[in-house]
């Protein structure tokens, strides 16, 4: 009621045909017909400056495909669908010489060949990326598994995990599970890497996503 008449319109009150309280002269009544034609209009205004799901979804698509065209289908999986290569698959796991791994994709520089250590998980790990390398994000389940995604910054391929292994290897999971009326909760222990300081976190990395370029 307040915005309307900030705008020099009748409030709510005014609209209805019972209305007797004082008038206004240099303010002409509104009726709802007009009122309903200025919201469609904004509407419409708006529906036509904002893009379409539709559109979005088929640049999305057409995006997807340039990539599968460029990239191999292991290359596609892991960067395009979020998946994971096979543990001890990839030969940069074993890479010690002096240079920087870089996005197989867009070239971005994403880790310094004197971050990498040897995890003993299979894959490429290294305790830190290069400034602005690496995105960070997080769904519920990387809440709940205690990890953070890592992306390119410059494509947003999908590279692996960051997991905060800290100064210790003794974890434990829980899980509860319910029994008619009974629950059950296990304490099942898990080890992890050690992630070497000064960060004290393992970025734990599909080799198939990198590409390495020596010093």
């Amino acid at each position: 009621a307040i915005t309307m008449a900030a705008f020099g319109l009748p409030v709510v009150g005014q609209l209805s045909q019972g209305y007797s309280g004082p008038q206004n002269p240099a303010i002409k009544p509104i009726c709802r017909r007009a009122l309903l034609g200025f919201c469609g209009t904004t509407i419409a205004v708006a529906t036509l400056v904002t893009p379409g799901r539709e559109s979005f979804a088929a640049a999305l698509a057409e995006s997807e495909l340039q990539w599968e065209k460029v990239l191999t289908k292991d290359q596609f999986y892991v960067l395009r669908k979020g998946g994971t290569e096979r543990r001890f698959s990839s030969p940069l796991n074993d890479e010690k010489r002096v240079g920087t791994f870089l996005c197989v994709a867009c070239d971005n520089s994403l880790f310094d060949s004197s971050t990498k250590f040897d995890s003993g998980t299979g894959w490429p790990s290294f305790y830190d990326s290069v400034p602005g390398g690496v995105r960070l994000r997080a769904s519920i389940k990387d809440k709940l598994l205690m990890q953070d995604e890592c992306l390119c910054s410059r494509c947003g391929g999908h590279l692996g995990h960051r997991f905060p292994d800290g100064e210790s290897s003794d974890e434990s999971i829980i899980i509860s599970s319910t029994l008619s009326s009974l629950t059950i909760i296990l304490m099942l222990p898990i080890s992890t890497a050690i992630g070497p300081p000064p960060t004290g976190y393992r970025y734990c990395i599909n080799g198939v996503a990198l590409k390495f370029v020596t010093a």
